[in-house]
């Protein structure tokens, strides 16, 4: 009895996983909240969870599975690897100036900014990212906003909360997202690499085209 209740187990799990990894691989992660909408159970996610963090290809935190391919750490990147991960990171890092302009400086204006602790070192740091760079374009928004969306799910979350509904009264919540902005700029300038993909990612430009073997 034990053993066809195993078996059946592993045969559903079996099928789960070829229902997640593809989409999974597609947008680097996905909210335990996004799995459960597509029917899985609770215990099913997290031995989903267990086996992708096992065999090395996906890694759960903060309440989001994340697909290792875009979020390697840096200690298992290769020196060539790093490397492209970092020049991309710079090239692109500027963008946060723009989704700072488009989605959260209105914000500030139903808010009393002296409460923003936050907001003088994040301005500084955003300046700093465009200064004496006029070439620099704003489609750049579009690669960062992907970035916070499939490597920094929970703050891309808190953001576009901030973002439908009123900040009025809403200072602490804003005030964090934007010291989690900032620390995202130091992290980079400390030679650490974005997590998450974009369009523009040499990882997804290589491996556009790959299906998920069955």
């Amino acid at each position: 009895m034990g053993g066809k209740t195993s078996g059946s187990s592993k045969i559903r799990l079996e099928k789960r996983l070829r229902d997640i990894i593809p989409i999974l691989k597609k947008k680097g992660s996905l909210t335990r909240a996004e799995v459960l909408r597509m029917g899985v159970p609770k215990k099913t996610f997290y031995r989903i969870c267990d086996f992708l963090s096992e065999t090395g290809l996906a890694y759960y935190k903060d309440e989001t599975l994340y697909w290792v391919e875009y979020n390697k750490p840096v200690e298992s990147m290769s020196d060539s690897e790093y490397q492209i991960k970092m020049r991309h990171s710079i090239e692109i890092l500027p963008g946060l100036f723009y989704y700072y302009e488009s989605k959260l400086k209105n914000l500030l204006k139903e808010c009393e900014k002296e409460r923003i602790e936050s907001l003088r070192d994040f301005l500084i740091s955003i300046s700093d990212l465009v200064k004496g760079n006029p070439s620099i374009s704003p489609s750049l928004q579009r690669y960062i906003e992907s970035h916070l969306k499939t490597g920094y799910r929970s703050l891309y979350e808190k953001i576009q909360s901030l973002i439908t509904q009123s900040t009025r009264g809403n200072h602490e919540l804003l005030n964090e997202v934007l010291k989690e902005l900032n620390d995202i700029i130091h992290s980079v300038k400390s030679g650490e690499p974005l997590k998450g993909m974009c369009d523009s990612c040499p990882s997804v430009k290589i491996n556009q085209g790959l299906k998920f073997e069955e």
